[in-house]
């Protein structure tokens, strides 16, 4: 019976010293390309804060009641994770519809 657990345990030791060696061979792979992992460097890095002031800047300009013909700056093109859709020329687009709503 001493022999079993002993056994056991061995078998156990090696399979979590299998998963210990495919989690670091191929972390990046795994994780790396996850959503959580691309948010997180995206927050990380700076640029969600960048995109939040870009953001304040145009809703200041939308929510002013005193601005008639609204002329909104263009945003930085790296949006990250965030994807937001730029109005467009076209006034009846959906897009510019809903940014004037």
């Amino acid at each position: 019976m001493v022999f079993g657990q002993k056994a056991g345990r061995g078998l156990a030791l090696i399979y979590w010293i299998a998963v210990a060696l495919f989690l670091a061979l191929f972390y990046r792979h795994l994780i790396g390309d996850s959503m959580d992992y691309i948010c997180l460097q995206y927050i990380r890095s700076g640029a969600m804060e960048d995109f939040k002031a870009q953001m304040a800047d145009w809703f200041s300009v939308l929510e002013n009641p005193g601005i008639k013909d609204v002329v909104l700056e263009p945003v930085n093109d790296d949006q990250g994770p965030i994807k937001l859709y730029l109005p467009t020329e076209d006034k009846d687009h959906i897009l510019n519809r809903a940014v004037a709503g």
